[in-house]
């Protein structure tokens, strides 16, 4: 057995060992097996959550095996349709977006996403088909990526290497991350802390891979939006008490609302607050210019309009209320600084 360096296990964080032959890492600590697939260490536990961990294993496998061969489109392609309801008109939209996606973030890296992603090793944790580290990699940048799907992550790591980067990249749960204490020098989270089971675990654990004056980057959408609920465009969603949603969701639209919690920026601030170290500031996004070429008539017009608006200092509280998603960047104060406040 020879030394794992990057990951630990998830469970007692004690050092892991692979086998000879690389098909599985054995903690050190507690014994613990966790299998490789594909180069990708899948260390999720047994936690709830909204994908069924066995099925996805699966469904990587196969598309391991079957597109190895095919190129990144085909298997973003192939991905989406395994997906139940979608349209061929989804799929496709969906299949240019992620293919086009490293190009298109050029601006965030340039921007809100510049000091997190310019640091050799940061986190972009529930990272996809790797987009973000694609496009940082592009840039010479090398990041790990974590994620809860293994299907999504045997897409990442064809987009990075076809990207110039080395994909460091793990199965795993953002409530209990495969990360050192205090390893890691940034950390982006898009997107992921609305579907996390345990949205304090979450943090804790994020507060705990922290190195000092490490920077986040988090960006969700927002509770109390006045435009309908994104994942299952339904008005009001966020509006109602957390036990009354999944009725109302299924009862206006007859679909599932499971790992879906929206939060505002009086709550998120709350939880940053009671379970982090990290201060920093919310920040009121536009909408990007190449995503309003993309859309016709009043829609277009309202997005340039919310544009003009979100650039005014004195509408910026107004709309981080009820603007249709915000964005967090902070920075981790020392753990002596924090705990002698």
């Amino acid at each position: 057995m020879r030394s794992e360096s990057v990951w630990v296990c998830p469970s007692c964080r004690s050092a892991l060992a692979v086998s000879e032959r690389g098909a599985r890492l054995t903690c050190t600590g507690c014994a613990a097996e966790f299998g490789i697939f594909g180069g990708i260490p899948d260390m999720r536990g047994d936690r709830p959550a909204w994908i069924d961990v066995d099925e996805d294993r699966e469904a990587a496998a196969r598309l391991e095996r079957d597109f190895r061969s095919r190129s990144l489109e085909a298997m973003v392609r192939a991905v989406f349709e395994s997906q139940p309801g979608r349209s061929q008109q989804q799929i496709d939209m969906r299949t240019r977006q992620v293919l086009v996606a490293p190009g298109r973030l050029t601006t965030q890296l340039d921007g809100w996403l510049r000091v997190p992603t310019s640091r050799p090793g940061f986190l972009d944790l529930g990272c996809g088909p790797g987009m973000l580290l694609a496009a940082a990699a592009a840039r010479g940048v090398s990041g790990l990526g974590i994620d809860v799907s293994l299907v999504w992550l045997v897409v990442a790591r064809r987009m990075i290497e076809q990207h110039g980067g080395v994909a460091t990249l793990c199965a795993g749960f953002a409530e209990s991350l495969p990360l050192r204490d205090a390893s890691t020098p940034a950390i982006v989270s898009l997107d992921v802390i609305e579907h996390v089971g345990d949205q304090t675990r979450y943090l804790v654990e994020i507060d705990r891979i922290a190195a000092d004056g490490a920077t986040i980057a988090l960006a969700t959408p927002n509770r109390f939006s006045l435009t309908a609920e994104p994942h299952v465009h339904v008005w009001g969603v966020g509006w109602l008490p957390s036990r009354f949603q999944a009725r109302y969701v299924r009862a206006r639209s007859g679909r599932a609302y499971d790992f879906v919690r929206l939060l505002s920026v009086p709550g998120l601030s709350s939880l940053l607050r009671r379970h982090t170290r990290f201060s920093g500031r919310f920040v009121v996004p536009q909408v990007p210019e190449d995503e309003i070429e993309g859309m016709h008539g009043r829609r277009a017009r309202l997005a340039r309009l919310y544009n003009r608006l979100s650039d005014s200092p004195l509408l910026r509280w107004p709309l981080l209320g009820v603007g249709p998603f915000f964005r967090y960047t902070g920075t981790a104060r020392t753990r002596r600084h924090a705990q002698a406040t």
